[in-house]
Protein backbone atom coordinates (compact mmCIF):
# COMPACT_ATOMS: atom_id res chain seq x y z
CA UNK A 1 0.00 0.00 0.00
CA UNK A 2 1.28 3.21 -0.68
CA UNK A 3 1.27 5.88 2.67
CA UNK A 4 1.13 9.62 2.31
CA UNK A 5 4.65 9.57 4.05
CA UNK A 6 5.95 7.68 1.46
CA UNK A 7 4.47 9.51 -1.76
CA UNK A 8 7.22 10.57 -4.29
CA UNK A 9 7.20 14.24 -5.67
CA UNK A 10 4.58 15.52 -3.32
CA UNK A 11 4.47 19.44 -3.03
CA UNK A 12 3.95 21.55 -0.10
CA UNK A 13 0.67 23.31 -0.12
CA UNK A 14 1.60 27.63 0.16
CA UNK A 15 -1.20 29.94 0.90
CA UNK A 16 -0.89 32.53 -2.23
CA UNK A 17 -0.55 35.61 0.04
CA UNK A 18 1.72 37.39 2.91
CA UNK A 19 0.10 38.74 5.54
CA UNK A 20 1.32 41.40 8.11
CA UNK A 21 -0.27 41.70 11.38
CA UNK A 22 0.75 45.43 11.51
CA UNK A 23 -2.02 47.68 9.82
CA UNK A 24 -1.30 51.16 11.22
CA UNK A 25 -1.50 53.92 8.72
CA UNK A 26 -0.44 57.58 8.96
CA UNK A 27 -3.42 59.79 9.95
CA UNK A 28 -0.90 62.89 10.58
CA UNK A 29 0.92 63.43 7.13
CA UNK A 30 -3.13 62.61 5.70
CA UNK A 31 -4.39 65.48 7.63
CA UNK A 32 -1.70 68.29 7.39
CA UNK A 33 -2.59 70.86 5.24
CA UNK A 34 0.01 71.14 2.11
CA UNK A 35 2.18 74.56 1.82
CA UNK A 36 4.13 75.99 -0.61
CA UNK A 37 7.44 74.01 -2.11
CA UNK A 38 10.66 74.73 -0.13
CA UNK A 39 13.52 76.15 -1.75
CA UNK A 40 15.89 75.97 1.25
CA UNK A 41 17.08 73.66 3.66
CA UNK A 42 15.87 76.97 6.58
CA UNK A 43 12.39 78.26 5.64
CA UNK A 44 11.50 81.05 7.51
CA UNK A 45 7.73 82.37 7.78
CA UNK A 46 5.69 85.51 9.94
CA UNK A 47 3.50 85.28 12.69
CA UNK A 48 1.87 88.12 14.11
CA UNK A 49 -0.56 88.68 17.02
CA UNK A 50 -2.93 92.14 17.86
CA UNK A 51 -1.81 94.38 21.03
CA UNK A 52 -3.85 94.00 23.92
CA UNK A 53 -7.04 96.07 24.46
CA UNK A 54 -5.97 99.56 26.21
CA UNK A 55 -7.83 102.19 28.23
CA UNK A 56 -8.42 104.47 24.76
CA UNK A 57 -9.40 107.86 25.29
CA UNK A 58 -7.47 110.91 23.11
CA UNK A 59 -7.51 114.38 24.92
CA UNK A 60 -8.96 116.67 22.82
CA UNK A 61 -6.76 119.47 20.96
CA UNK A 62 -3.43 117.18 21.41
CA UNK A 63 -1.30 115.88 18.60
CA UNK A 64 -0.75 111.97 18.12
CA UNK A 65 2.61 111.24 19.49
CA UNK A 66 4.41 107.68 20.06
CA UNK A 67 2.86 106.08 16.85
CA UNK A 68 3.12 102.74 16.51
CA UNK A 69 5.06 100.48 14.02
CA UNK A 70 3.64 98.12 11.82
CA UNK A 71 6.22 95.10 12.84
CA UNK A 72 4.56 95.66 16.19
CA UNK A 73 4.04 92.21 17.73
CA UNK A 74 5.21 90.20 14.34
CA UNK A 75 8.09 87.86 14.76
CA UNK A 76 9.66 85.40 12.64
CA UNK A 77 9.51 81.25 12.97
CA UNK A 78 11.79 79.21 11.17
CA UNK A 79 11.94 75.47 10.25
CA UNK A 80 14.21 73.05 8.79
CA UNK A 81 13.54 70.38 5.93
CA UNK A 82 14.65 66.83 6.49
CA UNK A 83 15.62 64.43 3.83
CA UNK A 84 14.19 60.58 4.40
CA UNK A 85 14.91 57.46 2.90
CA UNK A 86 14.93 53.65 2.73
CA UNK A 87 16.44 50.99 0.36
CA UNK A 88 16.00 47.25 -0.16
CA UNK A 89 17.40 44.90 -2.17
CA UNK A 90 17.14 40.86 -3.10
CA UNK A 91 19.86 38.80 -5.19
CA UNK A 92 19.29 37.88 -8.93
CA UNK A 93 17.74 33.92 -7.85
CA UNK A 94 15.60 35.27 -5.56
CA UNK A 95 13.87 37.75 -7.78
CA UNK A 96 14.58 35.99 -11.00
CA UNK A 97 13.98 32.17 -10.29
CA UNK A 98 12.22 31.48 -6.73
CA UNK A 99 8.47 31.72 -7.08
CA UNK A 100 7.64 32.75 -3.28
CA UNK A 101 4.30 32.56 -2.41
CA UNK A 102 2.26 35.56 -1.83
CA UNK A 103 5.09 37.88 -3.89
CA UNK A 104 3.30 37.82 -7.32
CA UNK A 105 4.36 38.37 -10.47
CA UNK A 106 5.91 41.43 -10.19
CA UNK A 107 8.66 40.17 -7.94
CA UNK A 108 10.06 40.14 -4.42
CA UNK A 109 11.44 43.65 -4.94
CA UNK A 110 8.58 45.44 -6.57
CA UNK A 111 6.66 44.09 -3.09
CA UNK A 112 9.58 45.42 -0.95
CA UNK A 113 9.80 48.56 -2.66
CA UNK A 114 5.88 49.27 -1.35
CA UNK A 115 6.92 48.07 1.69
CA UNK A 116 9.87 50.18 2.49
CA UNK A 117 8.10 53.03 1.02
CA UNK A 118 5.10 52.35 3.82
CA UNK A 119 8.18 52.72 6.11
CA UNK A 120 9.42 55.72 5.59
CA UNK A 121 6.05 57.25 5.65
CA UNK A 122 5.98 56.27 9.32
CA UNK A 123 9.31 57.56 10.23
CA UNK A 124 7.92 60.81 9.12
CA UNK A 125 4.89 60.06 11.25
CA UNK A 126 6.82 59.33 13.97
CA UNK A 127 9.25 62.36 13.26
CA UNK A 128 6.86 64.78 13.46
CA UNK A 129 4.83 63.61 16.08
CA UNK A 130 6.88 63.12 19.16
CA UNK A 131 9.16 65.60 21.06
CA UNK A 132 11.73 65.79 18.27
CA UNK A 133 14.17 69.03 18.10
CA UNK A 134 15.03 71.02 15.15
CA UNK A 135 19.04 70.02 13.81
CA UNK A 136 21.09 72.13 11.65
CA UNK A 137 22.69 69.56 8.95
CA UNK A 138 26.45 68.85 9.34
CA UNK A 139 28.69 66.51 7.08
CA UNK A 140 27.89 64.03 9.77
CA UNK A 141 24.39 64.14 10.67
CA UNK A 142 21.42 65.04 8.88
CA UNK A 143 19.13 67.77 9.19
CA UNK A 144 16.05 67.63 11.41
CA UNK A 145 12.44 69.14 10.78
CA UNK A 146 10.96 70.56 14.62
CA UNK A 147 8.00 68.27 15.76
CA UNK A 148 4.77 69.15 16.98
CA UNK A 149 5.83 68.72 20.71
CA UNK A 150 9.30 70.56 20.10
CA UNK A 151 7.12 73.33 18.91
CA UNK A 152 4.23 73.51 21.49
CA UNK A 153 6.49 74.61 24.28
CA UNK A 154 6.43 77.46 26.81
CA UNK A 155 9.83 78.38 27.09
CA UNK A 156 11.94 79.19 24.14
CA UNK A 157 13.77 76.45 21.98
CA UNK A 158 17.94 75.60 21.97
CA UNK A 159 17.51 75.48 18.12
CA UNK A 160 15.13 77.71 15.44
CA UNK A 161 13.61 79.03 18.67
CA UNK A 162 9.81 80.22 18.75
CA UNK A 163 9.85 84.26 19.36
CA UNK A 164 8.56 85.08 23.38
CA UNK A 165 5.17 86.48 21.53
CA UNK A 166 4.65 83.17 20.14
CA UNK A 167 5.49 80.60 22.43
CA UNK A 168 2.79 78.20 23.94
CA UNK A 169 1.47 79.66 27.52
CA UNK A 170 1.77 77.44 30.52
CA UNK A 171 -1.28 76.97 30.80
CA UNK A 172 -2.15 75.56 27.98
CA UNK A 173 0.01 72.74 28.21
CA UNK A 174 0.05 70.15 31.57
CA UNK A 175 1.97 67.51 32.60
CA UNK A 176 0.20 65.82 35.33
CA UNK A 177 0.50 62.15 36.05
CA UNK A 178 -1.51 59.90 33.85
CA UNK A 179 -2.64 58.41 36.95
CA UNK A 180 -4.05 61.60 37.81
CA UNK A 181 -5.96 62.16 34.80
CA UNK A 182 -9.06 64.13 35.11
CA UNK A 183 -11.51 66.03 32.57
CA UNK A 184 -10.93 68.82 34.32
CA UNK A 185 -7.39 69.31 32.96
CA UNK A 186 -8.63 69.06 29.35
CA UNK A 187 -11.30 71.40 30.20
CA UNK A 188 -8.79 74.30 31.56
CA UNK A 189 -6.50 73.59 28.70
CA UNK A 190 -9.62 74.28 26.02
CA UNK A 191 -9.89 77.20 27.94
CA UNK A 192 -6.85 78.68 27.91
CA UNK A 193 -6.37 78.32 24.16
CA UNK A 194 -9.91 79.97 23.71
CA UNK A 195 -8.57 82.50 26.22
CA UNK A 196 -5.71 82.78 23.10
CA UNK A 197 -7.59 82.40 20.01
CA UNK A 198 -10.79 83.76 20.88
CA UNK A 199 -12.38 81.34 18.07
CA UNK A 200 -14.24 78.37 18.13
CA UNK A 201 -12.12 77.12 15.52
CA UNK A 202 -12.60 73.36 15.70
CA UNK A 203 -9.58 71.73 16.69
CA UNK A 204 -8.74 68.47 16.58
CA UNK A 205 -7.00 66.24 19.49
CA UNK A 206 -3.88 64.13 18.74
CA UNK A 207 -4.39 61.30 21.38
CA UNK A 208 -2.28 58.50 22.31
CA UNK A 209 -4.76 55.00 22.86
CA UNK A 210 -4.46 55.46 26.56
CA UNK A 211 -5.59 59.16 26.71
CA UNK A 212 -8.09 57.95 23.57
CA UNK A 213 -10.01 55.58 26.27
CA UNK A 214 -9.64 58.12 29.32
CA UNK A 215 -12.42 60.49 27.37
CA UNK A 216 -14.37 57.95 27.01
CA UNK A 217 -14.53 57.20 30.79
CA UNK A 218 -14.94 60.65 31.70
CA UNK A 219 -17.22 61.84 34.53
CA UNK A 220 -19.82 63.53 32.47
CA UNK A 221 -21.82 63.40 35.02
CA UNK A 222 -21.73 62.57 38.98
CA UNK A 223 -24.67 62.68 40.58
CA UNK A 224 -23.24 61.70 44.29
CA UNK A 225 -20.91 62.46 45.84
CA UNK A 226 -17.61 60.90 44.93
CA UNK A 227 -16.99 58.85 48.46
CA UNK A 228 -19.76 57.00 47.53
CA UNK A 229 -19.68 55.99 43.56
CA UNK A 230 -16.83 56.01 41.51
CA UNK A 231 -18.20 56.94 38.07
CA UNK A 232 -20.89 58.45 36.31
CA UNK A 233 -20.96 57.12 33.01
CA UNK A 234 -23.79 56.87 31.43
CA UNK A 235 -23.95 54.15 29.07
CA UNK A 236 -27.22 53.82 26.25
CA UNK A 237 -28.14 50.57 24.07
CA UNK A 238 -30.18 49.42 21.63
CA UNK A 239 -31.91 46.07 23.04
CA UNK A 240 -32.83 45.51 19.28
CA UNK A 241 -29.33 46.00 17.94
CA UNK A 242 -27.38 44.57 20.60
CA UNK A 243 -24.59 47.07 20.46
CA UNK A 244 -23.30 48.47 23.57
CA UNK A 245 -21.64 51.92 22.33
CA UNK A 246 -18.88 53.24 24.42
CA UNK A 247 -16.58 55.59 22.11
CA UNK A 248 -16.39 59.75 22.39
CA UNK A 249 -14.75 60.84 19.19
CA UNK A 250 -15.88 64.30 19.45
CA UNK A 251 -16.13 66.23 22.52
CA UNK A 252 -18.14 69.88 22.68
CA UNK A 253 -16.86 71.74 25.20
CA UNK A 254 -17.70 75.44 26.49
CA UNK A 255 -15.45 76.82 23.76
CA UNK A 256 -14.35 74.57 21.08
CA UNK A 257 -15.61 71.21 19.33
CA UNK A 258 -12.89 68.76 19.57
CA UNK A 259 -12.02 65.71 17.53
CA UNK A 260 -10.82 63.00 19.41
CA UNK A 261 -8.24 60.58 17.20
CA UNK A 262 -6.03 58.44 17.95
CA UNK A 263 -2.46 57.98 17.02
CA UNK A 264 0.15 54.94 17.04
CA UNK A 265 3.12 57.43 16.57
CA UNK A 266 2.35 59.77 18.76
CA UNK A 267 5.74 60.45 21.14
CA UNK A 268 7.63 57.27 20.50
CA UNK A 269 10.72 59.57 20.03
CA UNK A 270 11.60 62.16 22.78
CA UNK A 271 13.67 64.63 23.29
CA UNK A 272 16.49 62.28 24.22
CA UNK A 273 15.64 60.27 20.97
CA UNK A 274 14.51 57.00 23.38
CA UNK A 275 11.74 54.87 21.62
CA UNK A 276 8.93 55.56 24.42
CA UNK A 277 6.05 52.77 22.61
CA UNK A 278 3.73 51.45 25.17
CA UNK A 279 5.09 53.76 28.52
CA UNK A 280 2.93 56.11 29.36
CA UNK A 281 4.91 59.12 28.13
CA UNK A 282 3.45 57.58 24.69
CA UNK A 283 0.25 56.49 25.09
CA UNK A 284 -1.23 59.58 27.21
CA UNK A 285 0.33 62.62 24.78
CA UNK A 286 -1.94 64.76 23.29
CA UNK A 287 -1.61 67.50 21.32
CA UNK A 288 -4.57 69.80 20.24
CA UNK A 289 -4.04 71.28 17.10
CA UNK A 290 -5.81 73.83 14.49
CA UNK A 291 -5.12 72.18 11.00
CA UNK A 292 -5.11 76.34 9.93
CA UNK A 293 -1.81 76.22 11.77
CA UNK A 294 0.08 73.64 10.65
CA UNK A 295 1.65 72.75 7.12
CA UNK A 296 3.29 70.13 5.72
CA UNK A 297 5.81 71.17 3.02
CA UNK A 298 7.52 69.21 0.46
CA UNK A 299 10.55 69.79 -1.52
CA UNK A 300 10.46 66.25 -3.15
CA UNK A 301 7.60 63.60 -2.85
CA UNK A 302 8.51 59.93 -2.46
CA UNK A 303 10.91 58.63 -5.33
CA UNK A 304 12.29 55.30 -6.02
CA UNK A 305 15.56 54.72 -7.60
CA UNK A 306 16.51 51.66 -9.09
CA UNK A 307 20.57 51.35 -9.63
CA UNK A 308 22.08 49.97 -12.66
CA UNK A 309 22.08 45.68 -11.75
CA UNK A 310 26.29 44.96 -11.32
CA UNK A 311 25.96 41.40 -10.27
CA UNK A 312 25.60 41.56 -6.43
CA UNK A 313 21.65 41.46 -6.44
CA UNK A 314 18.81 44.13 -7.63
CA UNK A 315 18.64 47.32 -5.27
CA UNK A 316 16.26 49.81 -5.03
CA UNK A 317 16.56 53.56 -3.02
CA UNK A 318 13.54 55.79 -2.03
CA UNK A 319 13.60 59.21 -0.24
CA UNK A 320 11.44 62.17 0.66
CA UNK A 321 12.62 65.64 1.61
CA UNK A 322 10.19 68.04 3.29
CA UNK A 323 9.25 69.61 6.49
CA UNK A 324 6.62 70.46 9.31
CA UNK A 325 5.93 74.21 9.89
CA UNK A 326 3.65 75.00 12.96
CA UNK A 327 3.14 78.53 11.83
CA UNK A 328 1.89 80.07 15.03
CA UNK A 329 2.05 77.62 18.33
CA UNK A 330 0.70 79.92 20.96
CA UNK A 331 -3.05 78.88 20.21
CA UNK A 332 -2.29 75.38 20.24
CA UNK A 333 -2.44 72.67 23.54
CA UNK A 334 -0.64 70.05 24.93
CA UNK A 335 -0.73 67.21 27.34
CA UNK A 336 2.63 65.47 27.97
CA UNK A 337 2.81 63.15 31.26
CA UNK A 338 5.97 62.33 32.06
CA UNK A 339 4.47 58.69 33.87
Amino acid sequence: MLTYANVVGNQEDWANYITNVDMRDTPFLEWLSVGNKPVNVLHQFQADKYANPRVNAHVDGQPWQGFNSAADNRGVLKSYIQWFDNTTSVSKLSEDVSNAAGVGAAGELARDIKKRLKEMGRDMEVAFLGDQPAREGTNIQGYLTPSVGNRIAATAQAVLPVPTNFLTPAASIDATASGSLTEDIHRNILESIWNETGTNEAIVLWAGPKLKRAFTGFQFLLPSSASTQVTGVVTHQDAKSKTIVRAVNTYIGDFQEVEVRASAWIAQVTSAAAIQSGTAVQQFRGYYLHRSKWELRWNQKPIVYRPEFKGGGYEAAMDAICMLCGTNPRGEGKYAPTA
